[in-house]
């Protein structure tokens, strides 16, 4: 699919998710409990296991037929991953790629969580982007990931810039090097 292709399927994106979060929200609103807590350490241990390349690791917070869609790469729209065997590939992509997710906040809902993150990766730094910040939204009911979903925020102006590139109509910048370790 084309890089034009992908930036008309964004918006779609982002308002399905927030039609989803948005339904879900309301029928779901409670105080934060314990179980509020547990929701967020199931998607720490995600990106701890991200940082330590450990793929095992990323899909253990994930049903068995959890359904999983990246802004690029494998499990792109229209093609989303659903169930663990076919996200595996798309978290190896991920560990190969060298990306480090670090969470910037949560907000939990019931059983909805939405988060918001800065992307580091090796095509990033290629480009000469130091990272990306993308929105997650995630289903958790019983505390594992069933369904979730990311974009990248496309008026962030670093996002902006790397956009640009991917499309040929900026020069890349200086390349960065690449950390001992992704999240380092």
């Amino acid at each position: 699919m084309s890089f034009m292709a992908h930036q008309r399927i964004r918006p779609a994106l982002a308002l399905l998710a927030l039609c989803i979060l948005t339904a879900l929200s309301v029928l779901h609103t409670r105080p934060a409990t314990a179980q509020t807590t547990n929701r967020v350490g199931v998607l720490q241990g995600y990106y701890d296991a991200l940082a330590q390349g450990d793929v095992e690791g990323m899909l253990s917070g994930y049903t068995d037929n959890a359904v999983f869609i990246s802004p690029s790469g494998l499990c792109a729209m229209p093609s989303p991953c659903v169930g663990k065997d076919a996200i595996r590939p798309r978290f190896q992509q991920m560990v190969d790629a060298h990306y480090c997710e670090t969470p910037t906040g949560f907000d939990v809902t019931g059983s909805v969580v939405a988060g918001r993150k800065e992307v580091r990766n090796d095509a990033l730094r290629a480009n000469g982007i130091a990272r990306l910040i993308a929105v997650t939204f995630f289903q958790m009911p019983q505390d594992k990931v069933s369904f979730a979903v990311s974009y990248i925020d496309a008026s962030e102006p670093q996002t902006v810039a790397n956009n640009a590139i991917t499309a040929g109509t900026q020069v890349r910048g200086t390349p960065i090097p690449a950390p001992d370790v992704p999240c380092g």
